[in-house]
């Protein structure tokens, strides 16, 4: 049995043979009923939450504006963890989630005929399927099932997700090749400044060498790691002028120095720096 509505379409479903069989055990003439879900007959809802005590077994509804977005039946009331799943799978927002409450009672709240035939429902017992049961009869021997209208908005959402996954995929894009060419020029720039080549190396020890007074000294220790270089000059000759050397050193571009030591002899400078990207 089927319910067209403005926003989508609803459908019960439930086994016409077990019901056929069934009915003609108890001699029922099959030809003179109808066969309706006992929701179909039941009083409808506006906006609520609601759990219903059926002929047989409790049904779950979730209803909005008028319209049943979905429900699930229980032989027993369902437990709390139960009861959560089925309003988070119904669309029903954290914060309007409710405990289970008590059961609607039957009570005398029957339609003469069913609800969503009054809004141009379609029945799927006028194109061929036995008309063979009636609205108590079904609801105590056949199992119902109804969805309304979500298998409808939920292809639509899924649909607007996709649609909105595409534009971010195509408008990231270039951020993607922007953060990859920056890698890539990291990259580069750090086996520059690094100098983790030789030749880059010896192009610094020249012009540190450029520095040093002509008076015969040379290097004795040259150690680089990361950034920091840490070497040792030694003249044999002569003693060393710390102060000339320190400050043509710190003349050079893209070095810091951090720390000299001069040996007691005045012989031997050893000297910490950092080299700073260009």
């Amino acid at each position: 049995m089927l319910d067209i509505a403005e926003d989508g379409a609803g459908a019960w479903i439930w086994d016409s043979e077990r019901v056929e069989a069934v009915l003609r055990e108890s001699g029922l003439d099959l030809s003179r009923l109808r066969v309706f879900p006992e929701t179909a007959l039941r009083r409808p809802a506006v906006d609520e939450i609601r759990l219903v005590r059926c002929l047989d077994g409790v049904e779950g509804q979730v209803w909005r504006r008028k319209e049943l977005a979905a429900s699930r039946w229980w032989a027993e009331p369902p437990l709390e963890i139960e009861w959560s799943r089925f309003q988070r799978a119904s669309g029903v927002e954290p914060s309007e989630l409710i405990a289970v409450p008590p059961a609607v009672p039957a009570n005398d709240d029957w339609l003469r005929g069913p609800w969503p035939r009054r809004r141009n429902a379609i029945s799927l017992l006028s194109v061929g399927i036995p008309q063979i049961a009636t609205a108590a009869a079904i609801a105590m021997l056949a199992v119902t099932a109804y969805q309304f209208g979500e298998i409808v908005r939920l292809g639509r959402a899924i649909a607007e997700v996709r649609k909105s996954a595409e534009t971010l995929a195509v408008s990231a894009q270039p951020l993607e090749t922007a953060r990859r060419q920056t890698v890539a020029a990291n990259a580069r720039a750090q086996a520059i400044f690094g100098l983790e080549g030789a030749d880059a190396q010896l192009a610094l020890m020249a012009r540190i060498a450029e520095q040093l007074p002509p008076n015969g000294a040379t290097f004795t220790s040259w150690v680089y790691q990361g950034n920091d270089l840490t070497f040792t000059i030694a003249n044999s000759a002569q003693p060393i002028d710390s102060t000339f050397i320190i400050r043509r050193i710190e003349g050079i571009k893209n070095l810091q120095v951090g720390q000299a030591d001069l040996a007691t002899d005045g012989r031997t400078l050893t000297m910490r720096v950092r080299v700073r990207p260009r």
